[in-house]
């Protein structure tokens, strides 16, 4: 078909489009007035109708389709959050001109969105979904998102997941106009098939007293005081409220809705990483919730770890990607396309796209990346998003070091305080495994020529439990790592206690570990005993670790 043709089809079908439309409106008027007692609740739906039939038009009238069928299979999957969708943005609503162009955008460059039951099974590795495949997600059960997003997902024929707060539904039949949806509207979403509905809780979003002075704050990661009484709540009135709070908000969804919710979403993100009085406590927050849910989302904060959510039978905690107002459809995409899943081998002098800072800063330029600390920290960490499901591979790097302490290459990296690190100091090198913060010593070199500053070759490989380390010319150092680090991607770690440090990477190859490789661990043997350190033997290892860098303040 020439592209004449082609142009007249889409006005001809947009003409279409827009007189069908308009034509059906005041029957969809008169039909909802009668259906739900309530002309504003009509005048919505009349007026979301219009907005389908827009978009249908703005489809035919010269939004190509992306290429259909699916042709590979997703190695992991992003999910994105959004709150409100309207035209008088408050921060963090997002125009309705915008949400659309991102949703045309994903589109045209092949994603499409997923039903939750299929995400579900994606993510817990009971079945695959396509390339490209995401999660679109919605927080609160606002009446902005409903009739801002809907008539799009309606015209694109897309699904979407709707996290609900129980405590601020309507049961009334006539209710309209409110902040958030009714029951009645809930129910209508539901029926359209577009949307699946899940819990985010009942009284969670409430900010309360957390001490004696009338600090507030949020209600899943903190305390109460107990003004009545003068005293703190206990450990055990903590654990209680938040599960009644958690079985509360799931029973209204099925007792009054019909809904059996297996997912909930943590009010602001906030699993007790924002606590500010109970630190330390975000394994009772989240086996309370897991005691009722099967998965649990949360979103994500810059650098905090990958972007994309990987295949686990143990899959709960799930990440999403918080979307921003301002960011464009090529911002959007830009962002989904670093996190993409990256393929093995990698070899590039130039740097691979998704290098990530998850504390200091780093800078591409077309002869390496740049990685130096920030304004107030004494070490960097960056990792390549999109490498998080890599298992046995070797990695090998050219690294130029100024002003360093150490400076460390990153293997089976799942977050900032997770990996097994190659990493060369003053007169040392060391071999060590950080585990949620906790550093521990497998093997270690010692040479008066070792400097972290200069020019150097450095090198890692992970195969099975087997670790491998090197530098330069100086013989492998390897030892054997936990069995929980099975998997995990690349980075890099800079640390210096005094001065600023800066490290170029000049070059990095990572392909996947071979036979070979094991083999090669039995012939060298420089030091083969683990010694704890438990961060606190003084060596560049234990004294670079992630320490207070781990957890981001909120």
């Amino acid at each position: 078909m020439t592209v004449v043709a082609t142009t007249l089809r889409y006005r001809i079908t947009a003409l279409i489009v827009i007189l069908a439309g308009s034509g059906l409106c005041m029957g969809i008027v008169r039909e909802n007035v009668l259906k739900s007692g309530s002309l504003h609740a009509a005048g919505r739906t009349a007026q979301s109708a219009l907005k389908y039939w827009r978009y249908r038009a703005w489809i035919a009238l010269g939004d190509q389709p992306a290429a259909t069928g699916c042709t590979s299979q997703a190695e992991s999957v992003p999910v994105l959050l959004y709150h409100g969708i309207n035209d008088s943005p408050d921060g963090a609503s997002m125009p309705e001109y915008r949400f659309a162009e991102q949703m045309l955008t994903l589109r045209r460059a092949g994603y499409s969105p997923v039903r939750f039951d299929e995400f579900e099974a994606s993510i817990k590795g009971r079945r695959t979904v396509c390339d490209k495949a995401f999660l679109l997600t919605f927080d609160d059960g606002r009446s902005d998102t409903f009739y801002g997003a809907d008539p799009l997902l309606n015209a694109l024929q897309w699904r979407a997941v709707m996290f609900v707060i129980t405590n601020e539904v309507s049961f009334d039949r006539r209710a309209g106009g409110s902040f958030y949806l009714s029951a009645a509207e809930i129910q209508d979403a539901i029926r359209s098939g577009r949307w699946d509905v899940q819990s985010h809780g009942h009284h969670d979003h409430e900010l309360l007293q957390t001490d004696a002075a009338g600090t507030t704050g949020h209600f899943l990661s903190n305390k109460l005081w107990q003004a009545d009484e003068h005293r703190m709540e206990t450990d055990e009135e903590f654990s209680q409220r938040i599960r009644a709070d958690l079985v509360t908000a799931r029973q209204v969804l099925k007792d009054r809705l019909g809904l059996a919710a297996r997912a909930f979403a943590f009010p602001f993100g906030d699993f007790g990483q924002g606590s500010l009085n109970f630190p330390g406590h975000q394994t009772t927050i989240v086996e309370s919730v897991r005691a009722l849910y099967d998965l649990a989302f949360y979103q994500t904060w810059p650098g905090e770890g990958f972007t994309f959510n990987m295949p686990s039978k143990e899959a709960f905690l799930v990440r999403r990607i918080a979307v921003r107002p301002e960011w464009t459809g090529a911002d959007l995409l830009s962002v989904l396309e670093r996190g993409r899943a990256k393929a093995l081998p990698l070899s590039s002098q130039a740097p691979a796209q998704g290098w990530t800072a998850a504390w200091g800063s780093v800078a591409s330029s077309r002869e390496a990346l740049h990685v130096t600390t920030g304004p107030v920290k004494s070490g960097s960490l960056i990792f390549l998003d999109g490498s998080g499901g890599w298992q046995d591979y070797e990695a090998d790097s050219r690294v130029v070091g100024r002003q360093a302490g150490s400076v460390g290459i990153l293997a089976r990296l799942s977050d900032a305080s997770t990996y097994v690190s190659c990493t060369l100091g003053p007169n040392i090198l060391q071999l060590v495994e950080v585990r949620h913060g906790v550093t521990s010593l497998i093997a270690q070199y010692v040479d008066a020529t070792l400097s972290p500053n200069g020019d150097h070759r450095l090198d890692i490989t992970v195969n099975g439990h087997d670790a491998s380390c090197r530098a330069d010319a100086v013989a492998p150092i390897h030892g054997q790592i936990s069995d929980d680090l099975i998997r995990g991607g690349l980075g890099f770690q800079v640390w210096a206690p005094d001065g600023a440090p800066q490290v170029d990477i000049t070059w990095t190859a990572v392909q996947p570990a071979t036979r070979g490789a094991k083999a090669a661990f039995s012939e060298s043997a420089p030091l083969l005993t683990r010694v704890s350190s438990s961060g606190k033997s003084g060596s560049p290892a234990a004294e670079g670790g992630c320490g207070d860098h781990c957890q981001p303040s909120n």
